[in-house]
């Protein structure tokens, strides 16, 4: 059986092709009945030129989205068209051209000054969701649960709510509070540095699988990447 978009060969079982990820029409049937038979057929039941065409608009545009080896611009594309997208899949490439895209934006607007502090701010909101949805999809082109990166995002949380209460805590052991006050302020300072240390791990291990390749089959969360 070949590819209805590309010509590659597939396997009899294949629902996409793994060249270009078009989807698989699974029509590719030998008619053994009498030629009679199906001159019959033929004038009762006329091929339908719309369902065809329809069946290869929806190629095109399967081939036209995540997951895909992209280069900077196309990948840039793909992050703000997938804004809400937290199911698919996305390669390394649409990833990591997407980070140094959002790590070039706030270099500059940094090396502006304060005067583009709030540029900056609305940048990293509008970005917020979106990053979140292609770390998602990157862990399912790699085959991974997003357990941990649930988890890293938050212990992340609970990191800063104990930046919060050690402040708090030093900032009353300082102005003479009590021997308990300073022993509970030792004890946040310590539970944030575990805390810390816990987080960096998870972190490290979330972007181990970032930078893993993609399954070069089908998975749950859709076809192999194409070129």
């Amino acid at each position: 059986m070949k590819c209805n978009y590309c010509g590659k060969e597939l396997s009899d079982s294949a629902r996409f092709c793994n060249s270009c990820g078009a989807a698989v029409q699974q029509n590719n049937t030998v008619n053994l009945k009498k030629p009679e038979d199906n001159i019959d057929r033929s004038i009762n039941n006329p091929i339908n030129m719309n369902n065809n065409f329809n069946t290869n608009s929806v190629n095109n545009t399967a081939v036209s989205e995540s997951p895909k080896y992209v280069d900077f611009g196309e990948a840039i594309s793909l992050f703000f068209r997938n804004y809400l997208n937290f199911s698919r899949r996305s390669t390394r490439s649409e990833y990591w051209y997407t980070v140094l895209f959002m790590f070039l934006v706030g270099f500059v607007l940094a090396l502006m000054g304060e005067k583009m502090s709030i540029l900056r701010n609305l940048f990293s909101i509008a970005t917020f969701i979106p990053s979140l949805a292609i770390c998602f999809r990157r862990f399912h082109d790699a085959g991974k649960n997003v357990t941990p990166l649930i988890i890293m995002y938050v212990a992340y949380l609970i990191d800063i709510v104990l930046a919060f209460a050690t402040f708090g805590s030093a900032l009353v052991a300082g102005f003479g509070g009590s021997r308990g006050a300073v022993g509970a302020a030792g004890g946040m300072i310590l539970l944030l540095f575990v805390a810390g240390i816990m987080t960096l791990g998870i972190a490290i291990y979330n972007i181990v699988i970032l930078c893993q390749p993609s399954v070069p089959t089908e998975n749950q969360y859709g076809r192999p990447p194409m070129k």
